[in-house]
């Protein structure tokens, strides 16, 4: 049943995330074509889209992208494990369970987070340039 809940919640989360993420465009950016009017005399709306100019530029979307889900998602646990605190009515093992949900829910963000500092320390030792990739 918990599996059933969970892989329901991952789906509405994917399916939420396809319908509201920013689509990925790989149109002309910036350039220095004048900016057209319309019939109002009022320029185009620009190109929200990012630039996509070359690899780095793919590879730190999609890290934004799997971040925001990571954020997403790491919020909905937050909120699970706080209902269950709340519905445990004084039930040590509910209790105990919401507890252990929200702390490997921290370990989780804690892993996620240094993945970013080891790469980096690992980039430094091998003499990689990273280059934007790891900023935000």
């Amino acid at each position: 049943m918990l599996i059933r809940k969970l892989l329901i919640a991952l789906n509405l989360v994917l399916l939420l995330s396809v319908l509201f993420a920013p689509q990925v465009s790989f149109a002309a950016c910036g350039g220095n074509s004048p900016t057209p009017t319309n019939a109002t005399g009022l320029g185009s709306v620009p190109n929200p889209a990012p630039c996509i100019n070359n690899l780095t530029d793919v590879i730190v979307l999609i890290r934004n992208f799997i971040f925001a889900i990571i954020g997403v998602v790491v919020a909905g646990v937050v909120i699970y494990a706080g209902f269950t605190y709340m519905t445990a009515q004084g039930e040590p093992d509910q209790i105990k369970k919401a507890q252990s949900i929200l702390l490997y829910t921290v370990i989780g963000v804690g892993v996620i987070a240094l993945s970013v500092v080891i790469v980096q320390i690992v980039a430094s030792v091998l003499g990689v340039n990273v280059g934007n990739i790891l900023s935000f």
